[in-house]
């Protein structure tokens, strides 16, 4: 402790419990020391001998997500790659500049948050991490590694998700799109892929349509219920459904304001399916 060195007690150490790589490069990174020469070595040929097949997948990533929740993850994982400890993830991931900043842009964007500002919950900070870190992965290999690393579900669509951000990214780009086409996009995702397409975009346009989203259009709420569906004769469920979501469209697009506009289009909405049902059909 007075030297600021971490070192293994013997030989066998990483082999015993393969967890100790990460261990050390934590406690290394967290507090500043440097990893004593010998075990570095060793820490090294643990390394070259994929070391972290001789532990459950689960117990390994367990301890690497404490690693994701440090104050500054970047610096964790930039030495985890100089030393190929990422290997575990993928045999051949290796963090490139741009990774290294996506991976700052993270840290920046959650250390802006406050709780309450903006969001019903503060986002689970490892997700974003490893969304990161699996970004350029294939559909395969994130199958798998969710599945072996026994992520909820939640957590295991979350990461899939990553493999449609550039499409999203892109149908953001367009250059005119109307609120519910930025609802539409953004609203099947959890709040951390939707930071995760924020840290990731390039484009001040995509930028300022995903802030749109969470600051307004995700709170635009219908005043009426399906209860006042009922009234004027629409029962079927799914039918309900259908009615609220265009209505909705129509309030975040601005043509909607007031109950009685919502009541005016779902008589509209009767109108147009009465009239769309051929003479005799039942």
């Amino acid at each position: 402790l007075k030297a600021k060195r971490i070192r293994i007690l013997h030989g066998k150490s990483f082999l015993d419990d393969p967890t100790r790589v990460l261990r050390a490069v934590r406690f290394e990174q967290r507090f500043n020391f440097k990893i004593e020469n010998k075990t570095l070595r060793l820490l090294k040929a643990a390394v070259r001998s994929n070391f972290y097949q001789y532990v459950k997948p689960q117990r390994y990533f367990a301890e690497f997500r404490k690693i994701l929740n440090e104050e500054r993850p970047s610096k964790y994982m930039m030495r985890l790659n100089n030393l190929g400890a990422l290997n575990f993830i993928s045999p051949r991931l290796r963090l490139t500049s741009a990774d290294r900043r996506l991976l700052v842009r993270i840290e920046k964007m959650l250390h802006s948050l406050r709780p309450g500002c903006l969001y019903e919950r503060q986002p689970e900070r490892w997700l974003l991490f490893f969304m990161a870190l699996c970004s350029r992965l294939n559909k395969q290999k994130i199958s798998k590694l969710v599945c072996d690393f026994n992520l909820n579900k939640e957590n295991r669509e979350a990461v899939k998700n990553v493999l449609h951000a550039q499409q999203r990214i892109r149908a953001l780009s367009k250059k005119e799109l109307r609120p519910s086409e930025i609802f539409r996009i953004l609203n099947p995702l959890g709040l951390e892929n939707i930071l995760f397409l924020r840290c990731l975009a390039s484009s001040s346009r995509v930028g300022v349509r995903i802030d749109q989203y969470l600051r307004k259009y995700s709170f635009v709420r219908l005043i009426i219920k399906g209860g006042d569906l009922r009234k004027i004769g629409i029962f079927e469920g799914r039918q309900v459904g259908v009615v609220l979501s265009c209505i909705l469209n129509q309030k975040m697009d601005g043509k909607v304001k007031t109950k009685q506009d919502e009541l005016r289009l779902v008589r509209e909405f009767m109108r147009r399916e009465r009239k769309a049902v051929p003479h005799g059909a039942h």
